[in-house]
């Protein structure tokens, strides 16, 4: 009988080990959602579970981004939606909707720098703006002089986890472009032609998104500066084969990301769903499963 309570055990400790290894029991992600008329920041646990309200008023809260301990939720709100050049303000909160705190005015698309205590934002699709959240002092860190991208767009910025480089978006040759630029030497990476590039778990590769010939319309392809090679990472088929908005994981073996049905590309009302690829498995797991459109998945470490 002993023997058999000692391997029950075992078992069991496995069986806890695996769920606790699979995002499919075990996850927790931000995003935004409009399920209430306006976009809000909503908190998931598993595919089961309710979303969670974090922040959702009469204006627009979107672009959710977690900082590196997991104790603040920085995001933006604008009145306008689609306008893009739209007068919007950054603020944190924490994950259980306390504490909400005006970090910067006339910014959008917050990221966390890798030690917490700054936050990398675009103004006006012109500059990226390093702003303490302390006291919320900015500083200009880009384009700066950079002669590449003088009087170009320079969108959804995210520092690398060392804060050597800065992946964006640009309208450099053409809309749009995926780039990342080392900030100490300004030597320019171009990594595709596509849009929102977000740095993995090295510092040297960028997830980011492209359309054309993928299962879906649109893929999620890996870009390794070191040697820049580029690779398929997340493309899956119809339906909800349209993917958006990714974010890995901090130990790279997630992607959380965004997905519509072909030809659904509109940001603001086409019914994207989250989603998280394992990318040692191959599968998929569906966080959302409703009307609504549910943007930039971010993992809570």
């Amino acid at each position: 009988m002993r023997k058999l309570t000692i391997f029950t055990f075992i078992v069991a400790a496995a069986l806890l080990i695996i769920a606790a290894a699979s995002p499919g029991s075990n996850f927790d992600v931000v995003y935004d959602s409009n399920r209430s008329g306006s976009f809000g920041i909503y908190r998931q646990t598993s595919p089961k579970a309710e979303a969670v309200k974090i922040v959702d008023r009469d204006q627009h809260e979107m672009y959710p981004s977690v900082s590196p301990d997991g104790k603040w939720i920085a995001f933006a709100r604008t009145a306008e939606l689609t306008n893009r050049d739209a007068y919007s303000e950054v603020f944190v909160i924490h994950p259980d909707g306390s504490g909400e705190k005006l970090v910067v005015k006339d910014a959008t698309f917050p990221s966390f720098t890798p030690d917490g205590k700054h936050l990398i934002v675009e103004r006006r699709r012109r500059k990226v703006l390093k702003v303490s959240l302390d006291d919320g002092s900015a500083e200009e860190i880009f384009p700066l002089q950079h002669p590449k991208f003088q009087r170009r767009f320079i969108v959804k910025p995210q520092l690398s986890p060392d804060g050597t480089k800065l992946a964006f978006s640009s309208n450099l040759p053409d809309r749009w472009n995926a780039w990342a630029v080392d900030l100490k030497s300004g030597e320019a990476y171009h990594v595709g032609h596509g849009c929102q590039p977000n740095w993995a778990a090295a510092n040297d590769q960028l997830a980011w998104v492209q359309r054309g010939k993928f299962k879906g319309g649109s893929g999620i392809r890996l870009f390794k500066v070191k040697d820049s090679s580029r690779r398929d990472l997340v493309d899956f088929p119809h339906p909800h084969g349209y993917e958006y908005f990714p974010m890995t994981s901090q130990n790279g073996k997630y992607v959380a990301y965004g997905a519509a049905r072909e030809g659904e590309h509109s940001h603001y009302d086409s019914n994207y769903q989250i989603f998280i690829a394992d990318l040692s498995s191959g599968e998929r797991i569906r966080v959302t499963n409703d009307k609504f459109t549910n943007r930039w998945p971010r993992f809570i470490p």
